[in-house]
């Protein structure tokens, strides 16, 4: 009997009709969740290694068939749909409901769609691979329903239909009574209700459980809100937001300071001063851990802003590993991408152009031994001023150095009250405090033991704020007197005084938590660059109210953009107690690293949704995390994590455009894999995906090296998919120098390989149809694209369906029919833009340039292929960026600017004749000979024309264009002009590429 519906929320269950059967704790269960969860098809390997990693493939695959067969002998005999290497199970689920539910934002029905947790009492005793899947997975879901409710209520709040939204935070208390983040948005609501008891209740209720079962009180902000709450008179109406929570423009920011800045006048003063001096273009502020150096320069920056036009950017050096990142990391605070064929540092330089800008390099201690980056990024950009953070100095002869040593407070004990409070150090005590206990303030009687406080940490900034914390609960007399004790026992040889006195600040911050605090602590130490909620709960096991706690106490910080992170001196004191705990440092990595590993899944199935862009946005946030992870799974190899880890990778960094970044993890690996025979197979895997990546690079002699050799390591295997990605870089290979017909059997054979994959059989049927076009079998190319078209459409897949497009348009213009390219190109633009296909766009562009340009449309032609021009040289695809440079040259003869032509056609071919593209070469030769004409040189125009009329590697397009230029000049092909050997084609493109520059500068 086949299943109606299955529930897979709280405890799992099939409804067959009007009975149900409750699902039991074994494998046949567990697979048949995953199977309706999935609800689509699932490769056998990826059933194998969810129930056994840890077994090679034959074993695994042998144990998936019994599992099978025991999971089709069910009484009640679900339908699964079996294939050779695939299942399937469709039946409606309420996991998909929830997941519609939250696409059209049905709050409605999303108040009671979420019954319990995924699979409840469905995960493994042995904290397998299902198991980690079953955690993390529960956590996405819970984190969604929960995200989308909490929006739902700010919508009620605005509309000011506050019994609703009380009605949905009492919902999220009921899924998870320790969501202090529900407690503290029912108070905020609650002050503008009449009738605040019941808000009362639920705020004591919490509280109550809060102590019972972590022994932790409510965070400040929290009791402050109550106490509010306790003593509010009428609700007040609801504040306007203000213009930056409304909106904003897309230029790179500084990030939000979320507390004032106290102090530092005279230093402020004095970067200020010394950054207004022109021979002043580098400040390093030095100082110790917790000196307040990011706070100053973000500061510096924040009043700096108006005197730099094109902007102030802040980059966080702290999770880098290596000083070549640098260049990158700049990049992507300015939005820029780095990711090509040419050095990272040179494409920087080359964008950032001479522009007036200020970047803040902060934590550059991480990577300092890379200064002399520094220095060049300086030489190359007049109008780019830096400021440094650093515990060290650079060592460079344009940097000014401005030490930062702890808060200023009198040294004398004996003084007043007025003195102590205009000490900068006083002031954040104070201020920090007040935060902490509202309401806090300096007697007389206490200032002595203020200073003394001072006087222990050095003036330290983040002591101080991590001492204020204690005021909430100790007075200053017992944090003076715990501080000074641990100051005693601490005493370190070899550390400074400062760091000695900072040891003490955490050492009892840490004997201040209590158990889950600590645990989750010590596991957050593992992130870098930062987390989201969700991988806090599944890595580190910390719900809601320890990660409030952890905030409160100043050990995590919440960023502006949602995210929660570590100050790197309390990352390295967590790391070190992590380390203490037997096996600690093990555990909590692999649950780092397999979070991440079921991430990038989850973010490549989102690819060619509506959550495209988003998932790409996602990957580039996480990059940090995701490297951790991958080098984690590089140490410890389990094939088959690796394999699919790769295959993800290389999609991802493919589609960010980030191909230098993605060939150097993928080289790591090879590295730690090494030429063990054993590893064979899983080197051939990693060879191929590396190999795509330098394809994409313009690297192809590496490329082809890499593909030939992957594939002869995968010879023996059964999977498919790595053979198919190095058939994939052949194929475009060939395809780039002009050998259509080598392109076409490379790619044909791969598309033999994909049956049993939707997704694949559109890619190659695309590529296939691309080589068919380029040897005029144009029946066959059409119809391998509308069928490649037609299953993206039936698979959903908006991005591919870009590409599609994009190659029929390709087609069209082929076949002469400029209009109907145009128009097909638009819809290919219309779908690139709104999923941000970053890939797909430049080439659509260009396509749109060139069928203008035939349509006679010259200053559309200069305008689409100008941007395609841009956007390939931020991605340094070269192969691409000489034919766009070409076309863009044919453009600017449409429109009388032979100077911009000359030079545009020139550097298209030189990188044409780099990449070894004959038709590229040929495609230049063509727009060089209508320069000529431009010029009133047709004796030079005819012998190239002559070239490109009758040389096999041509474009059709090209070499119908030579053809009718020729037939209006009165001459006809020079003999043996289209058999000119590779050397002499690639002579005649590069004297041609100087020529037309010479000519285009002339002329103008």
């Amino acid at each position: 009997m086949a299943a109606t519906r299955v529930q897979l929320l709280g405890p799992p269950r099939v409804l067959l009709g009007s009975r149900s059967v409750a699902f039991e704790a074994d494998k046949r269960y567990q697979c048949l969740g995953y199977l309706a969860w999935k609800g689509d098809w699932v490769s056998r390997d990826e059933l194998a290694f969810l129930f056994w990693p840890d077994v090679d493939t034959a074993r695994s695959r042998h144990s998936l068939r019994q599992l099978v067969r025991r999971v089709r002998g069910l009484p009640w005999a679900p339908a699964l749909e079996p294939e050779r290497d695939r299942l399937r199970w469709r039946t409606r689920t309420d996991v998909g409901d929830l997941v519609r539910y939250l696409e059209e934002r049905d709050y409605q029905s999303l108040l009671t769609a979420y019954r319990g947790d995924l699979l409840e009492g469905m995960a493994s005793g042995d904290g397998g691979e299902f198991t980690s899947w079953l955690e993390q997975e529960r956590e996405h879901l819970r984190t969604a329903w929960r995200r989308a409710l909490f929006g739902h209520a700010r919508e009620l709040e605005a509309a000011v239909r506050l019994d609703r939204a009380v009605g949905v935070m009492e919902v999220l208390l009921a899924r998870d009574p320790l969501d202090e983040d529900a407690v503290r948005a029912l108070l905020r609501l609650g002050l503008r209700l009449r009738d605040r008891r019941g808000v009362m209740d639920a705020y004591g209720a919490f509280a109550e459980r809060l102590r019972a079962e972590l022994d932790l009180a409510p965070t400040a902000e929290t009791q402050r809100l109550a106490e509010a709450l306790r003593a509010a008179g009428p609700p007040a109406p609801r504040p306007r937001p203000s213009t930056a929570e409304t909106g904003g423009t897309d230029r790179p920011s500084l990030p939000r300071a979320l507390t004032s800045f106290v102090g530092r006048e005279a230093e402020l003063a004095e970067v200020t001063r010394l950054l207004a001096r022109p021979e002043c273009r580098l400040v390093t502020l030095t100082g110790f851990g917790g000196a307040g150096k990011t706070r100053l320069a973000l500061r510096v920056a924040e009043s700096l802003g108006q005197h730099y036009p094109d902007g102030v950017a802040f980059v966080d050096l702290t999770a880098l590993e290596r000083a070549e990142a640098v260049p990158a990391a700049i990049a992507g605070s300015l939005r820029l991408a780095l990711e090509g064929r040419a050095e990272p540092l040179a494409e920087l330089a080359r964008s950032l152009g001479d522009g007036r800008l200020l970047v803040v390099l902060d934590a550059f201690e991480h990577v300092v031994v890379g200064a002399a980056l520094v220095a060049d990024l300086l030489e190359a950009c007049p109008g780019l001023d830096l400021l440094v953070t650093s515990r060290v100095r650079l060592g460079l002869g344009a940097e000014w150095v401005l030490p930062l040593g702890g808060l200023s407070f009198p040294p004398d004990l004996d003084v007043g009250l007025a003195d102590a409070l205009v000490s900068d150090a006083v002031r954040l005590l104070v201020e920090r405090a007040r935060r902490m206990r509202p309401g806090f303030a300096l007697s007389e009687a206490d200032v002595a033991d203020a200073l003394r406080l001072c006087r222990l940490v050095d003036g330290s900034p983040l002591a101080l704020e991590m001492a204020a914390v204690w005021l909430r609960a100790l007075t200053l007399t017992e944090v003076v007197s715990e501080i000074g004790k641990d100051i005693d026992f601490l005493r370190d040889a070899e550390g400074s005084d400062r760091q000695r006195s900072l040891r003490a600040v955490f050492e009892h911050s840490w004997r201040l938590l209590g158990p889950a605090e600590r645990r989750a602590l010590r596991a957050l130490s593992v992130f870098r660059g930062g987390f989201s909620r969700e991988a806090s709960a599944v890595v580190a096991g910390a719900p809601t109210a320890v990660l409030a706690a952890l905030i409160d106490k100043s050990l995590v910080r919440m960023t502006p953009d949602g995210r929660y992170d570590l100050h790197p001196l309390v990352r390295r004191y967590a790391l070190a107690k992590l380390a203490e705990a037997p096996g600690g440092t093990e555990e909590a990595e692999c649950r780092h690293a397999e979070y991440y590993g079921r991430l990038l899944a989850r973010l490549e199935a989102e690819a060619g949704s509506p959550s495209h862009a988003t998932a790409l946005r996602v990957f580039e946030k996480e990059l940090e995390n995701v490297r951790a992870a991958w080098r984690f799974f590089c140490r410890r190899p389990r094939h088959g994590e690796l394999r699919r880890l790769t295959w993800l990778l290389r999609l991802l960094f493919d589609g960010t455009r980030r191909y230098r970044e993605g060939a150097q993890l993928m080289e790591l690996a090879l590295d730690e894999l090494g030429a063990d025979e054993a590893h064979a197979p899983l080197v051939g895997t990693v060879q191929t995906n590396q190999a795509w990546l330098y394809y994409r690079m313009g690297m192809h002699r590496d490329a082809a090296a890499l593909a030939d050799s992957g594939l002869g390591k995968l010879a023996a295997r059964r999977d498919r998919r790595e053979a198919r990605t190095g058939l994939n870089v052949l194929g475009a290979i060939a395809f780039a120098r002009g050998d259509h017909a080598a392109a076409k059997a490379r790619w044909s054979e791969a598309l033999s390989l994909s049956a049993g994959s939707p997704r694949a059989r559109a890619a190659f049927l695309n590529n296939v149809a691309l080589a068919e076009e380029g040897l005029g079998e144009y029946r066959e190319a059409r119809e391998h694209l509308e069928a490649a078209l037609d299953l993206n459409r039936r698979l959903g897949d908006r991005a591919r369906i870009a590409n599609n497009l994009n190659a029929l348009a390709e087609l069209l213009l082929e076949l002469g029919d400029a209009r109907a390219a145009a128009e097909t190109f638009d819809a290919a633009l219309e779908t690139a833009e709104e999923f941000d296909h970053r890939q797909a766009l430049p080439h659509v562009l260009h396509g749109l340039g060139r069928a203008h340009d035939l349509l006679g449309h010259p200053r559309r032609a200069w305008r689409y292929s100008d941007r395609a021009v841009t956007l390939f040289r931020q991605g340094d695809e070269r192969p691409a960026l000489g034919l766009a440079l070409s076309d863009r040259g044919r453009a600017a003869i449409g429109i009388g600017d032979l100077e911009a032509a000359g030079a545009s056609i020139g550097e298209g071919l030189e990188l044409a004749v780099a990449g070894e593209s004959a038709p590229d070469m040929l495609a230049g030769l063509a727009a060089a000979a209508e320069l000529h004409l431009a010029l009133a040189r047709p004796a030079e125009a005819v012998p190239l024309l002559g070239v490109v009329a009758s040389h096999p590697n041509a474009r059709r397009s090209d070499r119908e264009l030579a053809q009718r230029l020729l037939s209006e000049l009165g001459a006809g092909a020079p003999s043996g002009s289209g058999l000119d050997p590779a050397p002499d084609l690639r002579r005649r493109a590069l004297e041609q590429s100087r020529r037309v520059r010479r000519l285009g500068a002339a002329a103008s």
